[in-house]
């Protein structure tokens, strides 16, 4: 049977100083669990993930888990990254501070740049040889291109720290060509509008 969970891409709110406000934080992480939500921490939109240091993530981090581990799932969602190395280092933050399941992102296609398979093959194994992890293998449309499933696929057999996959952005058959191209049970997550769409 299917179990179905909904998440937050936690805001990280700020003192006046610019510094990260810890309490303030704690409030919302507890709102979040009263609710049942599970958490993404140090996104790179509201959660502010570019803007912020590596200790500054990693005390998100580590709030995080002192906060919800246990009681909702605690995700962190690190900012996309220009290099096998910084994606690793960031990654390692989130491992290091305990968070349950690490989002990796493709590699970046910025500037126009679009990866052909190799280089995208070439970046996932550097990154996943060293982070292992449990993974959810992020697809989103904001990195400038959106690999073939057959493709993402072929990347997800490969490597079993790979929990689930999420996808944003993509087209509504995106999701369905890539469950047949596993071939087999796998867990995703998605926006609700598209998770509708999936549903039916």
């Amino acid at each position: 049977m299917s179990v179905i969970n909904f998440f937050c891409m936690t805001a990280t709110p700020f003192t006046r100083s610019g510094g990260i406000d810890e309490d303030a934080f704690r409030r919302l992480l507890g709102r979040l669990v009263d609710a049942k939500l599970g958490v993404y921490v140090g996104s790179g939109g509201s959660g502010e993930g570019h803007a912020l240091t590596h200790g500054e993530l990693r005390r998100l981090y580590e709030i995080a888990v002192e906060e919800c581990k246990g009681r909702v799932p605690v995700h962190a969602n690190p900012p996309e990254q220009h290099t096998a190395r910084a994606t690793i280092d960031h990654a390692r933050l989130a491992v290091e501070a305990g968070i349950e399941v690490v989002h990796m992102y493709t590699l970046a296609g910025w500037h126009g740049m679009k990866p052909t398979d190799a280089e995208l093959f070439g970046y996932v194994d550097e990154v996943f040889a060293e982070i292992r992890h449990p993974i959810a293998f992020a697809v989103n449309h904001s990195m400038g291109y959106i690999p073939r499933p057959s493709v993402v696929a072929q990347i997800c057999r490969k490597y079993p720290q790979i929990v689930t996959v999420k996808l944003t952005g993509v087209p509504d058959t995106y999701q369905i060509d890539l469950m047949d191209a596993l071939g087999k049970d796998t867990s995703f997550h998605v926006l609700v509008p598209a998770s509708v769409t999936g549903l039916m």
